[in-house]
């Protein structure tokens, strides 16, 4: 499967021999049970609360180009998925509240793409494309679709 950009989407996981995973986390939660808006929106029969949500590129050798003590590096990991998702529904427009509910509503895949392959350890979680899945959530954002779906444009 090809994102719209042309690469091939797969799950970060940089030591797929390792037990611990060296990459994505994702899976059920230890504390949360799983809300109505994932129950009703496609997510994996479990019962606890699936994480993550959405998804973004996070690997620390494909991820962010920052230009960082006079020099460009290569960021990856939650740490530059989270910016990058706050700044992608910022540049929406005024604060749209709680997304989770409007995001997982069926009507809006086409806001992801949602084939995705890999996992983050062996007997970890896997991807199960189309997602959603609990290595990638939705997915990762399809741009032109989600702003449209955010702005009403």
């Amino acid at each position: 499967s090809k994102s719209p950009g042309g690469e091939a989407e797969k799950v970060w996981n940089n030591n797929p021999g390792n037990a611990n995973g060296e990459g994505t986390g994702g899976g059920p939660s230890t504390f949360w049970r799983m809300p109505p808006w994932q129950l009703h929106g496609g997510a994996p029969k479990m019962k606890q609360r699936m994480v993550p949500d959405v998804a973004g590129v996070a690997d620390p050798n494909t991820g962010y180009n920052i230009y960082l003590d006079g020099r460009w590096e290569v960021f990856g990991g939650t740490s530059c998925v989270a910016p990058f998702w706050a700044g992608l529904v910022a540049a929406c427009g005024p604060k749209k509240g709680f997304l989770n509910p409007i995001l997982w509503n069926m009507t809006n895949r086409g806001c992801f793409v949602t084939k995705i392959s890999g996992n983050n350890g062996p007997g970890a979680e896997h991807a199960q494309p189309p997602c959603p899945g609990p290595c990638t959530g939705l997915g990762v954002p399809a741009g032109d679709e989600l702003t449209k779906l955010l702005t009403g444009r």
